[in-house]
């Protein structure tokens, strides 16, 4: 009984992954919908799917219900499906809820990665508000705390909420914060600092950097790494 209890949870996740493969939110969450009516109890893969699909869809309340059933029937979750349902808070610039995602990892001991201070950071960006700067810069120094290592992308990030909230300020402190730590910045690291002092209409400081941005040799198309903005 318990191999073909099994063997059904593949079939299902095998489904929901192509409906998910395909772009069909709806057919894939219904497969989710079959499951619960058939009774049959799915693992970490089926939820970790169905948030993936939720994410996808920009779809924060359907993914988090997702994550509270999982949680409810006692299925331990790992940084995936937080990172997972961290990345539909952050699609939609839901930071409250991407806040309380990473209070539940803290709760239960998972540790985050890389992906998951940047998808926080993500979810700051997207949601470009001056007081969320404030909250990006917070869980950077969170990460450089725990000793998680961040990359060009990882920055990129930070100075994008930085960016959308023309916070010139800060967006030097990440840009000294990677020299400090001999990270190199790309086209796009300077071309987002740019967009903070065009949003904050700070002439001197654009110019500044794109005067460093040469004598350093970053060309146009030399580099992209990093969240869109």
């Amino acid at each position: 009984a318990g191999n073909v209890a099994e063997a059904n949870v593949v079939t299902y996740n095998t489904l929901m992954n192509a409906c998910a493969k395909a772009g069909k939110v709806v057919e894939a969450l219904k497969v989710l919908d079959e499951m619960r009516r058939q009774g049959i109890a799915g693992n970490v893969v089926t939820y970790n799917t169905a948030m993936d699909i939720c994410a996808k869809a920009g779809k924060v309340a359907e993914a988090m219900k997702v994550l509270k059933e999982m949680e409810r029937k006692g299925i331990a979750g790992d940084v995936v499906t937080y990172n997972t349902a961290m990345n539909a808070c952050a699609k939609a610039g839901n930071v409250a809820e991407a806040r309380k995602v990473l209070e539940e990892m803290e709760r239960k001991g998972i540790l985050g990665n890389m992906l998951t201070y940047s998808t926080f950071m993500n979810a700051c960006a997207k949601a470009g508000k001056a007081g969320n700067v404030a909250e990006a810069m917070q869980v950077l120094e969170e990460m450089e705390r725990r000793g998680i290592a961040g990359n060009v992308t990882t920055y990129n990030t930070a100075m994008n909420a930085c960016a959308k909230a023309g916070n010139v300020a800060e967006a030097r402190k990440v840009l000294e914060e990677m020299e400090r730590k001999g990270i190199l910045g790309n086209m796009l690291t300077y071309s987002t600092f740019m967009n903070a002092c065009a949003k904050a209409g700070n002439v001197a400081e654009a110019m500044q950097v794109l005067e460093e941005m040469e004598r350093r040799g970053i060309a146009e198309g030399t580099g992209g790494d990093g969240e869109e903005r």
